[in-house]
């Protein structure tokens, strides 16, 4: 389950989450969006929601995982509609 927030939110948002979700079996990814939190901005020019859903899709491969569903609010919700898009 991929968690992403919004703006001008964090992962942290979701932290209470994350125990009942693996709890109830999810394995559960909530980075921080590039530019966001604890995560260093994009140096790429015009980097928006299609760039950073593609960031999220080589993240998630390079855990090991070939599917996967996500969640957003704000931006969060955006990029999981630009996911979306691009499967």
């Amino acid at each position: 389950l991929l968690l992403l927030h919004g703006w001008p939110g964090s992962w942290y948002e979701f932290h209470k989450l994350f125990k009942p979700l693996c709890d109830a079996g999810f394995d559960v990814i909530a980075p921080s969006l590039p530019g966001y939190g604890f995560s260093e901005a994009p140096r790429t020019r015009g980097f928006g929601p299609f760039s950073i859903a593609r960031s999220m899709i080589l993240l998630m491969k390079t855990l090991g995982y070939t599917s996967f569903v996500a969640q957003g609010g704000d931006w969060g919700a955006m990029i999981c509609r630009s996911l979306a898009q691009l499967s």
